[in-house]
């Protein structure tokens, strides 16, 4: 598991939705960057930046699925959805500062979002219950994952790797880290929910 801090120095005071999100943007940022390490840790070889930041980008999208339903289950609509934006947000800079580095100007926000909703329909029909992600949920990644490493054999291995070790690993992790940042507001703010995950 990735340690991460996720504790918050002050208290006393309730975080917004919004300080929360950034909050959450750090600790996905730091997920996704190492599971794309982890995969080619295990054998599964990326030839470019370009195609790195391909499969930064998908794990991107599947831990702001994934904070989405975990949040779902902790905060108001209202602020699930103030939380979110604000997640997705920063991620996208991070990822646009990343990029521009690395590969020179572009629309690399604009593309992340892009890709974050035209996802958002197809993770919204798979499963993710009180226990985590379902088979379906797990596996939509690890299809996007294959795609980007490439369909040659060896490589088809990594469907197992993503669904068997490194997206549990970073759903554990996640669900900690949220559950730290959440653990700091005010008691009044409480549980919410009632609408449906996407």
């Amino acid at each position: 598991m990735v340690r991460i801090k996720s504790k918050w120095h002050n208290q006393t005071r309730a975080k917004t939705p919004e300080e929360l999100g950034g909050a959450a943007g750090f600790i996905g940022w730091r997920l996704a960057t190492h599971h794309v390490e982890e995969i080619e840790a295990a054998g599964f070889r990326l030839t470019s930046p370009e195609q790195r930041f391909a499969l930064l980008r998908e794990w991107l999208v599947f831990l702001v699925q994934s904070a989405d339903r975990l949040a779902f289950q902790t905060v108001s609509d209202e602020d699930r959805s103030r939380f979110i934006s604000a997640l997705a947000r920063h991620m996208a800079g991070t990822l646009e500062d990343n990029q521009h580095e690395l590969l020179g100007p572009g629309q690399h926000a604009k593309d992340f979002i892009d890709l974050l909703n035209a996802e958002i329909p197809d993770y919204a029909e798979l499963s993710f219950g009180k226990d985590g992600p379902g088979y379906r949920f797990l596996r939509y990644l690890g299809d996007k994952v294959l795609a980007i490493v490439g369909q040659e054999d060896a490589n088809r291995w990594v469907i197992d790797q993503v669904m068997e070790i490194e997206a549990p690993a970073a759903i554990a992790s996640l669900r900690k880290g949220l559950d730290n940042l959440f653990a700091g507001r005010n008691p009044e703010q409480g549980p919410g929910g009632g609408a449906s995950a996407g």
